[in-house]
């Protein structure tokens, strides 16, 4: 085995070593979630990634693997915007084509991991629709991502991505609105804390330990 060889197989078997450590995290807030009715898919993407080419040292079977991961990552993504549809409008194809332009990011751990964090906070998120909690959620989703996946240039650049799309696809909005939601995001990134900043000062009753909005429990 050569040397680049010998440090891809150990670059490989700590990738899979930490996927159980994130799995607790989030798993328990998407399994409901990949279960329901089926969705159309851009078949786009499909080709798109059809096309990438395989990282040096990876085997065929290994990135045909990874491509399925992305192709499933964003199907993801196109089943939360279609949740969001039937509440409040949000232009999930505006999303999803805009993820879709750089879709190569999702076939990295490091950006599959923060899609799927995101995902996770966003989609309780959109369930509750708590009154005035937007901000935390903007915050606390940025803030998971970059807590509980590795630290690098790439979950980064994901994490950037699926923000600035969510940004341009709820139309609609105020200068102010839109500014308050990226200083959210951006307070996230920097691991602030959400839940002093957008619960209670902001008039959300959205409580983190039992995952309920108050307010819609009142009578």
């Amino acid at each position: 085995m050569t040397v680049v060889s010998r440090r891809h197989a150990v670059a490989e078997t700590r990738s899979r070593a930490a996927l159980p450590r994130l799995e607790p995290q989030f798993s328990r807030n998407l399994r409901p979630e990949l279960t329901g009715e089926r969705h159309s898919f851009n078949p786009q993407t499909s080709s798109r990634l059809a096309g990438c080419l395989c990282p040096p040292g990876q085997s065929r079977g290994e990135c045909a693997r990874w491509r399925g991961v992305a192709l499933v990552l964003l199907l993801v993504c196109h089943e939360a915007e279609c949740a969001a549809t039937r509440r409040r409008y949000f232009n999930w194809r505006g999303f999803l084509k805009c993820i879709d332009n750089r879709s190569w990011m999702l076939l990295s751990l490091d950006g599959a991991c923060v899609a799927l964090i995101m995902y996770a906070t966003y989609r309780t998120m959109l369930n509750l629709e708590c009154p005035n909690c937007d901000l935390y959620f903007h915050c606390r989703a940025n803030y998971n991502a970059l807590r509980w996946c590795r630290k690098t240039k790439r979950s980064k650049e994901m994490n950037a991505l699926i923000g600035g799309c969510q940004n341009l696809s709820k139309p609609g909005r105020t200068p102010e609105q839109k500014a308050a939601e990226e200083r959210a995001r951006q307070d996230g990134r920097e691991q602030k804390n959400c839940a002093s900043m957008y619960l209670s000062k902001a008039g959300c009753s959205y409580d983190p330990d039992t995952r309920k909005c108050m307010a819609l429990r009142k009578v």
